[in-house]
């Protein structure tokens, strides 16, 4: 029961390592963006252009970790339920 439970909580701690970098990388972005924002107005359309498409790679990307975890989490619960 005790390895049960262990696994459950190594598979919570994945999921918030993994929402850590999620917001991690939102964070650099953000930062990123507002580096552009500031930046001479010849440069702003391009940066604007590369905005979109960085967003676009930022939500990808946080998509397949959050379905990564998913997978980890059903996983490591069906080995739990396994062991039964």
């Amino acid at each position: 029961m005790e390895g049960q439970h262990n696994i459950l909580i190594e598979a919570r701690r994945e999921e918030l390592r993994l929402l850590h970098l999620e917001n991690e990388a939102e964070l650099k972005s953000d930062l990123t963006l507002t580096r552009s924002e500031n930046s001479d107005s010849s440069l702003k359309t391009k940066f604007q252009k590369d905005k979109l498409s960085r967003k676009e790679l930022i939500i990808q990307t946080m998509q397949i970790l959050v379905a990564l975890s998913l997978i980890i989490t059903l996983i490591l619960i069906a080995l739990v339920l396994g062991k039964n």
